[in-house]
């Protein structure tokens, strides 16, 4: 008994006094919290394929400012290709207003329109989709409407679930 109890002293105490490890990934983020989680978990969970850490992700990155727009942007098409309809909406605002991705009218629209045809509550998506819709010539909705079509084709394809 005696033995044990020394064993366990013995093994035990070189990690007495031993600084905490580092963790893993930016040590920047290691204390940075979304929506009471750890950014470093979420970005686990958005590399293990949580369509919600990603949309959230998304939004962390975009915050960082102009250098990180690209890695938001794949956040958000990560999720949005997932079927996560804020992340397809937010593909939709963000083409439309140009800030983080080069204004694009037709794929605003595709966007808007796959947001809408993802969830129930549509009504918002809708109004943004028709509101560019009048900024677009009638071929422009024409090639929106594809591109709709594809965009919403691959999605499914993926979350057959949807």
């Amino acid at each position: 008994m005696v033995r044990l109890l020394v064993v366990s002293v013995l093994v035990a105490l070189p990690l007495v006094g031993q600084p905490p490890r580092p963790p893993k990934g930016d040590p920047a983020e290691f204390n940075l919290f979304i929506g009471g989680k750890r950014v470093a978990s979420i970005r686990d969970d958005a590399n293990a394929g949580d369509p919600e850490a990603q949309y959230n992700l998304g939004f962390y990155c975009e915050k960082k400012g102009p250098v990180a727009y690209p890695e938001a942007l794949d956040w958000f098409r990560k999720a949005a290709y997932q079927g996560h309809a804020r992340a397809q909406f937010y593909l939709g605002v963000s083409y439309e207003v140009g800030e983080i991705i080069p204004q694009d009218f037709v794929e605003a629209y595709a966007w808007y329109s796959v947001s809408a045809a993802s969830r129930k509550d549509n009504g918002q998506d809708i109004e943004y989709r028709n509101r560019v819709a009048k900024r677009l010539s009638a071929s422009g909705i024409e090639r929106a409407q594809t591109r709709a079509r594809k965009l919403h084709d691959a999605i499914q394809a993926k979350s057959p679930s949807l």
